[in-house]
């Protein structure tokens, strides 16, 4: 077993959390990790933005403090890791024959085996020597540690289904060994030149190469589509290749160990577990996986398309976060990355990824003839989907967004006719009479309201989507600019010159989103130049002062992302500057004090290191924001949780800067505060706001953290109970445990903190309802990524039920969904 000498580095980290190091480096790397605490904080700065991007609470913010993912993360090390070492050790006793060769590992039968190739989930593949046929074939060995009934099944399936499928675009399967006295094995066609996988380490390939690959592959599917197969793991690792003179020969597909037969009656096809790779899965095989049909594979291929063009998998991040963009997002086109990109090939990959599998190609073989008239430089049938389309498919996702629809359809063509209308009106009132005029300035007054009351407010209500409405945004607001334009062509007024500058800053803001960070740069630019046409008083207003401030705050996230850190500290000072002034005028609005605020809490996250400096903004921040009124008086609920956030953070600054006596007072202001607004909703016979009892749970955490830091034991006791009851109250009322659950897992890490186990009772109160909490978490979201976190939980659970000698049946129901969770993660894995 290798030992790192040193600790991995940053991109090694990186590949280890996107499962992209081999079995060895990544056994290696963990077994280092469990040991190493400077290896635990990478980890943790690493994980931090994807899980506060994935897990905001209805404050707006997610909190670092007990970050219980990233806890989690550090116990990953014990019998999970234990099992891997085991898997990788599973065929250490070496082969069960004598070979015939002294440079071989051993034998099998009449097959010497000379070489390990590569390491999957549950098997090892070998390269072999067939003493009969005088050939070298592929063998794949199922390991020890997976060799369950289920498992070994499934390898056999793979075995009886391949055995069938004779063809040039498929794996062969010469052989299958199933002896007693070693593990499962298949032989195979040996394919040396490597995968898909292996070429696409380099990039992206060429346009004619993508289609030409993934052309080959859809014919070999469409031969186990004729079998009644569907594959079910179509990714580039399991498409192989075969090369003369440096040109490829062939691609094959390979690995059919979740095929499922369409017509079988085998229990392994209902089962309605989810198989296959995250980045390459239908939407139906996430959401009806015992249901997956042939058009799942055709998805699966597009998805290889869409990363051979590219050099990217359509979706990426967390398991979760994945899922969630199967479901619910659609891709960015390819040529986003590469205007190169030919339309027809782009369309080809955009229709067989299609969300609906209805509108997928009817059958590989289709998808195959449609590659083939791309190479051969005919018309494909592949359309790409009009704006208008897209649009569409999100609103039926998303009814409640049919009034949008109809105003967003509208708004194009609504501002484009009431400009020309106009200009055509001041023309005429230039060349007649003074009435005209007049009627021509109501013309331009229309004009305006129109591009505020549909064009802005259609951008808002798209901003408060879930789903990627960023591509809409800037359609709209483009259209916008055009219409602003076309206004100013004829009379340039501090009106028009305000809402093209407007129109500007929300562009960038759209591209920033998309980093796009040049083209918003452009748009910056051109908001800071329509200012400055601005006659002074006009610029002076507090609307053109917000918008100025806004226009600093995008330039400082595009300064960040490219890494502009001198430019960075200029805009930041300047923004400081802007924000006091701004919330000292006598004038200023709810909005003007709420984006000043914003700007010194935005100051407070680009210096979390310096606690000092976090400090002073927050406080600044909240001082800023209690202009607005105190709790009570806030006018809008999304201020009274932007409130809540201030003095979340503020807290949380003093407890991880070990200001522990600081922190108990912030974290005391702060549950008043909730408490106050809950107050007030009982008043109004309101019923429960369960974003406001997350709130509370957060509260209660942190505050009983802080008195165990200072040695408050009893306090903390209580208050951690206290909050536990009244869940488990408001839940047998109906409360769902998904709407409070970062909270509750704030109380379960205090309450189970080295510090407070105070005794078995105790204990086992928590662990048991950490165990129940995580059970019903991983049931509704149905996410495969929390299984580790389930078994890791039970393994606590069942640890502690053994040490106090709890009821056997109870310690034996622990095992069995133990067992049942490792096998699912094989399959999973």
């Amino acid at each position: 077993m290798s030992v790192l000498s040193e600790c991995p580095t940053v991109a090694q980290l990186q590949n280890l959390l996107d499962q992209s190091l081999d079995g060895e480096q990544s056994i290696t790397i963990e077994e280092h990790i469990v040991d190493c605490k400077r290896c635990q904080d990478t980890l943790d700065t690493l994980t931090g933005d994807a899980f506060q991007s994935a897990g905001k609470s209805s404050g707006g913010s997610s909190s670092r403090y007990l970050q219980r993912a990233m806890s989690e993360l550090k116990t990953q090390s014990s019998p999970n890791l234990e099992s891997r070492r085991q898997s990788r050790r599973g065929l250490s006793g070496g082969f069960p024959d004598t070979a015939k060769s002294d440079r071989s590992l051993g034998a099998l039968g009449r097959y010497d085996v000379l070489r390990e190739i590569a390491s999957g989930a549950i098997g090892v593949l070998f390269e072999a020597w067939d003493n009969e046929l005088n050939r070298r074939v592929a063998i794949k060995v199922l390991k020890e540690i997976a060799d369950s009934g289920q498992s070994r099944e499934r390898l056999l399936r793979e075995a009886q289904a391949t055995v069938r499928l004779r063809h040039r675009n498929i794996v062969e399967v010469y052989d299958i060994i199933d002896r007693d006295d070693f593990q499962t094995a298949l032989v195979m066609e040996l394919i040396e030149e490597g995968s898909v996988a292996d070429l696409l380490s380099s990039g992206p390939v060429s346009p004619t190469q993508a289609a030409y690959i993934v052309q080959q592959a859809a014919i070999g599917v469409e031969q186990a589509h004729q079998a009644k197969l569907v594959h079910r793991d179509i990714k580039p690792s399991n498409l192989l290749m075969e090369t003369e003179q440096g040109e490829l020969k062939r691609i094959c597909v390979a690995d059919f160990g979740l095929v499922s037969a369409l017509d079988s009656d085998s229990q392994l096809t209902r089962t309605g577990e989810i198989a296959g790779t995250p980045a390459y899965m239908s939407p139906e095989q996430v959401e009806s996986p015992s249901e997956v049909a042939f058009a799942s594979d055709i998805y699966s291929l597009g998805c290889v398309l869409y990363e051979l063009l590219t050099g990217r998998v359509p979706f990426d991040g967390t398991v979760r976060m994945v899922l969630w963009q199967v479901l619910h997002e659609e891709p960015l086109p390819p040529s986003r990355f590469d205007d190169r990109i030919p339309k027809p090939l782009e369309a080809i990959c955009l229709k067989a990824m299609s969300k609906s599998p209805e509108k997928r190609y009817d059958s590989a073989n289709e998808l195959a003839s449609d590659l083939q008239r791309f190479l051969d430089g005919h018309e494909v049938e592949a359309k790409l989907p009009s704006l208008m389309s897209r649009f569409s498919s999100q609103v039926r996702k998303y009814p409640t967004l049919a009034a949008s629809v109809g105003v967003t359809a509208l708004m194009v063509v609504a501002v484009a006719v009431i400009s020309t209308v106009y200009a055509f009106q001041l023309a005429s009132a230039r060349r007649e009479t003074e009435l005209q005029a007049q009627k021509a300035d109501r013309g331009k007054e229309i004009a305006l309201e129109v591009l505020e009351s549909i064009v802005f407010d259609a951008y808002d209500e798209l901003d408060q989507l879930y789903f990627d409405s960023d591509e809409l945004q800037i359609q709209l607001l483009s259209a916008a600019a055009e219409g602003l334009s076309r206004i100013e062509n004829q009379e340039r007024t501090p009106d028009t010159l305000f809402k093209r500058a407007e129109t500007h800053a929300r562009l960038a803001r759209a591209m920033w989103r998309v980093e796009e960070y040049e083209d918003a740069r452009q748009q910056l630019d051109l908001a800071n130049e329509t200012l400055a046409m601005i006659p002074t008083e006009r610029r002076q207003s507090e609307a053109a002062e917000r918008l100025q401030l806004q226009v600093l705050e995008y330039e400082i996230a595009i300064a960040d992302e490219q890494g502009e850190y001198r430019r960075l500290n200029s805009l930041q000072q300047q923004s400081l500057l802007a924000a006091k002034r701004l919330s000292q005028r006598d004038d200023v609005t709810l909005l003007g004090l709420r984006t000043a605020a914003e700007i010194f809490r935005y100051y407070a996250e680009f210096h979390q290191d310096d606690a000092t400096e976090c400090e002073d903004a927050l406080i600044v921040a909240l001082s800023v924001h209690r202009k607005v009124g105190g709790i009570v008086d806030l006018p809008t609920e999304d201020e009274v949780f932007y409130r809540f956030q201030l003095l979340r953070e503020l807290a949380e600054v003093y407890y991880f800067d070990a200001q522990f006596a600081k922190a108990e007072s912030a974290w005391t202001h702060y549950r008043n505060a909730v408490t106050s607004f809950r107050q007030l909703d009982e008043q109004f016979g309101l019923e429960v706001n369960p974003s406001a009892l997350e709130e509370l749970f957060h509260a209660d955490a942190g505050l009983a953290a802080s008195e165990l830091e200072l040695s408050k034991v009893d306090e903390a006791v209580k208050r951690l109970d206290a909050s536990l009851g009244l869940f488990q109250r408001e839940a047998r009322r109906g409360l769902f445990l998904i709407d409070v659950s970062e909270g509750i897992w704030q109380l379960v890490d205090t309450a189970l903190s080295d510090r407070l186990i105070k005794d078995a009772k105790w204990e086992l109160k928590w662990l048991r309802f950490a165990d129940s909490c995580i059970d019903q978490e991983a049931e509704f979201l149905g996410d495969l990524s929390l299984i580790e976190t389930q078994i890791s939980w039970k393994e606590k659970f069942l640890a502690s039920l053994q040490r106090n000698e709890a009821k056997k049946d109870e310690v034996e129901k622990i095992r069995d969904e133990l067992r049942r969770l490792n096998q699912l993660l094989v399959i999973v894995e």
